[in-house]
């Protein structure tokens, strides 16, 4: 069984169709990567993925379990992580604190006024194992605001990744970042797919060639090819609606 499957999803906003009959089928520790032209709707496809749309047409399957209908924050409890292409972190709470609200989120009792975030033992065990596995140990105690843009942009994934999901849905997580920052955030994606599964949203190609295990192409809010790196790179159509003439850094 895979762990995620789409049959016939789709999303409109008035008279426009952003995603179309899109079936999707992701398999347990693979990365999975969604690229195609800007307007193609991959950002509205992760929307509905993770839980911030509600398609209009469509069903979405997880661990066998149907959760079209539920909402962000539920699809987080049953596995689902994401990071988000616009950072997500809160500036004046240090690096630590970011990765800890994270982790407490996992459960109801963490939340409890009147322990002490330092008493949730496994809190601040999975805390010190995401800093040490994201290498943010160095920036523990700094305000997350005031650290360089790109260890902001791997202290977003390292909030998605203390939610213990199953299926990690990274969200350009690149963006803006320096070609130093993008080989380390190449190298903690690698690293982190050993034990889960990961579904990418990426505009360096190099990058989603190297990494994935299979691609989508989406074009209009189609699926118009669908394979290895290989398969897909060969595909005429692919060539035409994208890499033919955007074999570069856009998305």
């Amino acid at each position: 069984m895979p762990l995620l499957q789409t049959n016939m999803l789709g999303k409109s906003f008035g008279a426009l169709r952003a995603v179309e009959n899109v079936n999707l089928t992701v398999k347990e520790k693979t990365i999975h990567s969604i690229i195609g032209p800007n307007g193609a709707g991959k950002t509205t496809l992760f929307n509905l993925l993770s839980g911030v749309y509600i398609p209009t047409s469509g069903i979405i399957i997880f661990r066998g379990q149907d959760i079209t209908s539920l909402k962000l924050f539920e699809r987080s409890k049953v596995g689902l992580g994401r990071s988000y292409q616009i950072t997500s972190i809160f500036p004046e709470l240090t690096v630590r604190e970011n990765i800890r609200l994270a982790a407490q989120s996992k459960g109801k009792r963490n939340f409890n006024i009147l322990r002490k975030a330092s008493n949730l033992k496994e809190v601040e065990k999975e805390t010190d194992n995401i800093l040490q596995e994201m290498k943010l140990n160095d920036l523990a105690k700094q305000k997350a605001g005031t650290i360089p843009y790109g260890r902001q942009r791997t202290l977003d994934v390292a909030i998605a990744l203390a939610t213990n999901p199953i299926l990690l849905m990274l969200d350009e997580p690149t963006s803006g970042m320096t070609p130093e920052d993008t080989h380390k955030m190449i190298d903690l994606i690698k690293k982190i797919a050993e034990n889960r599964t990961i579904i990418l949203i990426e505009h360096h190609m190099n990058l989603v060639m190297a990494i994935s295990d299979k691609i989508s192409v989406l074009h209009y809010g189609k699926i118009i090819s669908e394979g290895t790196p290989e398969f897909v790179q060969k595909d005429e159509q692919v060539q035409k609606a994208y890499l033919g003439g955007a074999n570069s850094n856009k998305d």
